[in-house]
């Protein structure tokens, strides 16, 4: 599997990493062609678990890969913001609606044709932080497909249909949900937007970090603090999930403690 892009991109406070997954449902579509193209490869999404709680963030994991004996063009712009790359929710009627508002990122992609070797692969994990409410606006039962272009916008590939349950919370996380909605827009707070005033994520971690959206709210905290080059209070948060390899954001963390402990070497 590789996770580099040949592609140039300038985005706004980007969390993605690279990881592999197994495909969670049934199997993706893929259209036949007599000569083996863009529409060859195969568009997979994962979404880690099945079971959320109301608000919380969503990880998104995008892999294009070559499952062909023979050499495909395509390319890799998997990206949130990425005007090749659309995800869908398929109601019960058969429609399919767009998910609008995938990512706050400013995103300008100049992107090139790459070729896929057999067995090539690349993957972007994303987390599916904004509009919450609007897209999943009630518990229940939803099914999210991905569908990704070609770069002339001609031909199109389809992932497979992964299904996920929201729950409403209960206890300690709906209590958590209530000091969000009374303090800040909670279908967007795990965006980040709401890192520049970190005296509410202070606050609702001294009161729910072991709610389920404690890990996220922590690792937030964490990012602002090494934004703004404070690398012990940085450290302290991110070394709450060192340990914790379920979390999504696992190898990011850990990149991050790598780097904050090489400044603070240097510091000291």
């Amino acid at each position: 599997m590789k996770s580099g892009l040949k592609i140039t991109i300038f985005v706004a406070a980007v969390v993605l990493i690279t990881v592999s997954t197994k495909t969670q449902s049934q199997q993706p579509h893929r259209a036949l062609t007599d000569t083996p193209g863009f529409t060859d490869l195969t568009l997979e999404l994962d979404t880690h678990k099945q079971r959320f709680v109301q608000f919380e963030p969503i990880p998104i994991t995008l892999r294009i890969s070559n499952k062909t004996a023979k050499q495909l063009v395509g390319h890799n712009a998997i990206i949130f913001g990425s005007p090749y790359l659309n995800l869908y929710m398929l109601e019960e009627n058969g429609q399919r609606r767009r998910m609008k508002h995938l990512t706050v990122e400013s995103v300008l992609l100049g992107v090139n044709p790459i070729t896929f070797e057999p067995d090539d692969s690349y993957s972007r994990t994303h987390l599916l932080t904004l509009s919450l409410g609007e897209n999943f606006p009630q518990a229940g039962d939803y099914r999210i497909q991905g569908e990704l272009s070609d770069l002339n916008s001609q031909e199109k590939i389809t992932s497979n249909v992964v299904k996920i349950k929201i729950s409403a919370p209960a206890g300690l996380d709906y209590a958590a949900l209530d000091f969000l909605k009374n303090n800040v827009n909670a279908s967007n707070f795990f965006t980040g937007v709401y890192r520049s005033n970190p005296g509410t994520v202070r606050e609702f971690i001294s009161r729910y970090e072991h709610s389920v959206y404690g890990d996220h709210a922590v690792f937030m905290l964490g990012e602002y603090y090494l934004a703004n080059k404070d690398y012990e209070k940085a450290l302290e948060q991110f070394s709450k999930l060192a340990d914790k390899q379920d979390f999504v954001l696992a190898e990011k963390v850990s990149e991050h403690i790598k780097k904050i402990k090489e400044n603070l070497g240097v510091m000291q």
